[in-house]
């Protein structure tokens, strides 16, 4: 044997199948391979001892077509991406980004550049003044309680508006249910409830009646109308000597 052959090479050169002029059959590719194949012998001359199937049925495994058909698509998966970078766009860039991030942009580009104004983001708004809820104040209205136990009192303003009172311990305010009262009070406008502090009557009336003068009407005489003469001119005659009378 010689020994520049190569022993391993040797047996895999014997094991591969040869064609009738002695040279290597090509392999065949697994994945070019029908799945299912089916062939039919017709033999021309029949061996009695060992005959030949009539119909041969040959099924290739499908996974190897899965594997083959995913190992192509990962091979040629992938994105080429390209940017072509100038030194002085990177640094200006670079320049406006870092002026940006700082706050320092919103000072110099607009020096530079009018019409780059930049908004910080914070919105001042003016303080909306608080309506005050609660204030020292005196409502004037009729007073009028329900039937409830306790009872609650209420004044009805003369806008016929209704406001709780809340009656602080100590009054007694039976006498006034009915009449016009001036309550003095811390009142919320929100809740439209007044904490008394005083309440005066309005329609304070004298115990001991005091008498009204009457004045009586005196007659007076009625004028009777008096006849006025009027003077009447009757011409009289005077004789003069030449005057001559016919009778």
């Amino acid at each position: 044997m010689d020994e520049n052959v190569d022993p391993i090479r040797s047996g895999i050169a014997k094991n591969q199948k040869r064609d009738s002029d002695g040279k290597f059959t090509p392999k065949e590719d697994v994945t070019k391979l029908p799945p299912i194949s089916v062939s039919v012998n017709n033999p021309t001359s029949v061996n009695t001892t060992n005959p030949p199937d009539l119909v041969n049925l040959k099924i290739t495994n499908p996974l190897v077509y899965i594997k083959y058909w995913w190992k192509r698509i990962m091979a040629n998966e992938g994105i080429d991406f390209r940017v072509r970078i100038k030194p002085l766009t990177v640094f200006g860039v670079s320049l406006i980004a870092f002026s940006l991030a700082f706050g320092l942009g919103g000072v110099v580009l607009p020096k530079f550049f009018p019409w780059m104004k930049f908004n910080s983001g914070i919105v001042t708004t003016s303080p909306t003044p608080q309506p005050e809820l609660l204030k020292d104040t005196a409502l004037k209205g009729t007073l009028t309680k329900t039937n409830t136990n306790p009872p609650k009192f209420y004044l009805i303003t003369t806008s016929t508006e209704a406001v709780t009172l809340e009656i602080p311990d100590g009054f007694n305010l039976a006498s006034l249910v009915g009449k016009r009262i001036l309550a003095v009070g811390t009142y919320d406008s929100k809740n439209k409830v007044l904490e008394v502090e005083d309440i005066q009557d309005l329609e304070v009336l004298s115990t001991t009646p005091v008498p009204i003068p009457t004045v009586t009407p005196t007659p007076k005489p009625t004028e009777t109308p008096v006849p006025t003469i009027e003077p009447t001119v009757e011409p009289t005659v005077i004789p003069t000597e030449n005057s001559t009378f016919y009778f």
